[in-house]
This record gives structure tokens, sequence and C-alpha cells, in this order.
């Protein structure tokens, strides 16, 4: 993933022997940093507010880390978790995402305890808005 200046590109390795996440210069030399510890997978999600960069661990879990940049080299403070809450996986696809401002993730939350539960309805919303206006209307 780009950074959004677009001069550093995050990305996963597995060098160390453990998978994890590594920035380095777009353009140029210098790096690699390594921004995870212990783990990191993707996705990887640059804030556009802040200078964090945000990405996934085992068990499904969002970690951010805050860096700075001097000169042609890239500093991060050790990463942290983000929330407790775990995100449900999305078979290949990114399974979380950042809101522009920010604060907010959206995200399929994981269930507390895990089901037998058979989950076989899908429910298709058209017309979103119009539907919202209908359920709440707006007073003037």
């Amino acid at each position: 993933m780009f950074s959004p200046d677009g001069k550093w590109l995050a990305y996963v390795s597995n060098a160390t022997g453990v998978t994890e996440v590594f920035v380095r210069p777009f353009q140029g030399t210098g790096g690699p940093w390594q921004i995870s510890s212990g783990g990191g997978t993707n996705p990887i999600v640059w804030s556009q507010t802040r200078r964090e960069i945000y990405y996934s661990v085992f068990p499904n879990q969002i970690m951010v880390a805050s860096y700075r940049v001097e000169g042609d080299s890239f500093q991060r403070d050790p990463p942290r978790l983000w929330s407790k809450t775990r995100f449900l996986l999305r078979g290949g696809r990114r399974s979380f995402d950042l809101h522009p401002d920010g604060n907010r993730f959206v995200m399929g939350v994981a269930p507390e305890v895990e089901t037998t539960v058979k989950h076989d309805k899908l429910v298709m919303v058209f017309n979103f808005f119009d539907e919202l206006r209908r359920l709440v209307p707006v007073k003037n």
C-alpha cells in the first residue's frame, strides 16, 4: 500500500522467518524498516489524517503504529492494539478499512462465541437512501 503522499510503500514479507509489515521508500534507497513486531499481515492501511499505519495480526485484530519521517529515515513508535474487537476474514479480500476521518473503521465483527448455527440468509437493500428516508423521515 502506498502512503498518502506516495513516497512510501508498506508491504508484508517473511524475510525474517515470520510474516511482518515493512516500509521502504517507493523510489530511492533506504530501508526497509520493520513496522510490526511479533507478526503482521494484510491488509495495511495508512491514515489520511494522522501519521499512523494499521495492519492486522492473528487472531484478526487491528494494530496501529505511529510514525515520523526524519530526512530519508522512517521511524515508528512501538505498535499497539487498536481494539480488542476481532474482525471477520473476507476470503482474500480486504477485511477492514479506515474512514477518511481517521477515527473509525468499517469491518465485519467476529462473534464473541463460535456458533454452529447455519447462516444461509442474505438481505439486499436497493435504493438504500430512499428506504432510509421512508423509515426515518426528516422533519423540517
